[in-house]
C-alpha cells in the first residue's frame, strides 16, 4: 500500500466513524438540554473503531500480513499469520466530563460553565489510561508470539459551545520490543507488575513516565472536527478530517521527571536544553524504573513516591 492510498483508507474510515460521533454528539446534546441527561454518549464504541484503525496502520507502516482475529474480547486484537504474532490494540479516551466545584460533573464540549452553579472553575480528570493485562503479556513475550501495541490517545483540542462544534485529535503509536537492547527493559515493565502489584494488571498513563520508558514510535496523528448542531443525515459536511504526518521520534520532555532523573537526563548525549527533551530510547536505558507502589490498581504513575532516586 503506498502512502496516497493509505492515507485515502485511513482517513475514509475515519470520516466514516465521524458521521457516528457526529449523531451520538447530537443525541447527547439534545439530552443535556432536554431531559437534563448528563449520560455519556459520545465515542462509546472507540476502543472497536480503534481497532479497525491500527490494521490499516499496521498494514502500512509495518509490511502487510494483519488482519482482524475475531477474538471478541479475548486473545489478540490482530494477527499476522506470516510471522505467527498477535497485536493488541489499546485506546484511551482524554475527552472526558469535567467536575466543578460544586461536585457536579458536566461535558466541557456542551457546556462553558456549570450548568448548577455557573462557575468556570472546574477539575480536569487525569486517569485515562491504556489497560494491560501485564500476565497475559508477559506470558505472550516469552513464547515469542507478540509483536506489538498499537496505542491510540484520543484528545479533545478545541471546542465551540455556541456554534456546536468540537475537534477531536487521535495519534496511533506502536510499542514493539524487536530491539534485543532494549528488550527486557521493556518486559520489566510487566514482569514488576506480575510479580509486585496485587493485580496482574497495568493502567498505563498516556505521556508518563512509563509510557516513555516503553519507547513508542508515534505513528500518525489526525484531527477530527465535528458539527454537531443537526444530525448527519441533515449535515452532509458536518465533519473534516485533517491528516498530519507524524514525528517518528518521540522525546522524552524532562517536566515529567524527578530531580535525580533530570540531572541524569542532562547529561546524555541527546539533551536538548532549548526544548528540554531527550532521545526516548537513551531515556529508557539510562533512567532506573521507579520503585512505586503496585498494589494501587489505579495508580498514577506519574505522582508516586520515587525511592530508587532521591527527590
Amino acid at each position: 500500500m503506498d502512502t496516497r492510498a493509505f492515507e485515502q483508507e485511513f482517513v475514509g474510515k475515519i470520516k466514516n466513524y465521524a458521521y457516528l460521533w457526529q449523531d451520538e454528539l447530537y443525541i447527547e446534546d439534545m439530552h443535556y438540554h432536554t431531559y437534563n441527561d448528563n449520560v455519556r454518549h459520545i465515542m462509546d464504541s472507540i476502543g472497536k473503531e480503534v481497532e479497525s484503525l491500527a490494521l490499516t496502520v499496521c498494514n502500512y507502516f509495518f509490511e502487510g500480513g494483519y488482519e482482524g482475529s475475531g477474538s471478541g474480547g479475548s486473545g489478540y486484537d490482530l494477527i499476522n499469520r506470516k510471522i505467527g504474532k498477535g497485536v493488541e490494540v489499546k485506546s484511551c479516551n482524554l475527552a472526558q466530563n469535567v467536575t466543578c466545584s460544586c461536585h457536579r460533573k458536566y461535558n466541557p464540549i456542551f457546556f462553558r460553565s456549570c450548568p448548577v452553579c455557573g462557575s468556570v472553575e472546574r477539575k480536569v480528570p487525569r486517569d485515562a489510561r491504556f489497560g494491560i493485562d501485564a500476565k497475559e503479556t508477559l506470558r505472550q513475550l516469552d513464547k515469542g508470539t507478540f509483536d506489538r501495541f498499537i496505542f491510540c490517545k484520543v484528545e479533545l483540542q478545541e471546542t465551540e459551545v455556541i456554534e456546536k462544534k468540537v475537534v477531536f485529535s487521535l495519534s496511533f503509536y506502536s510499542v514493539d520490543f524487536d530491539d534485543k537492547e532494549l528488550f527486557n527493559v521493556k518486559r520489566d515493565y510487566f514482569k514488576n507488575q506480575v510479580e509486585k502489584g496485587s493485580k496482574p494488571h497495568c493502567n498505563l498513563l498516556p505521556d508518563s513516565f512509563d509510557f516513555y520508558k516503553l519507547v513508542p514510535q508515534k505513528l500518525v496523528e489526525v484531527l477530527v472536527g465535528v458539527d454537531f448542531s443537526e444530525p448527519s443525515r441533515l449535515c452532509a459536511d458536518g465533519v473534516w478530517v485533517e491528516y498530519k504526518e507524524a514525528t517518528q521520534e518521540v522525546r522524552v520532555p524532562l517536566s515529567i521527571c524527578k530531580k535525580a532523573e533530570k540531572e541524569i537526563m542532562k547529561n546524555l548525549p541527546s539533551y536538548d536544553p532549548l526544548e528540554g527533551t531527550v532521545d526516548c530510547r537513551e531515556f529508557t536505558l539510562n533512567v532506573p524504573y521507579r520503585q512505586k507502589s503496585l498494589g494501587k490498581d489505579r495508580g498514577d504513575t506519574t505522582i508516586n513516591k520515587d525511592k530508587t532516586l532521591s527527590n
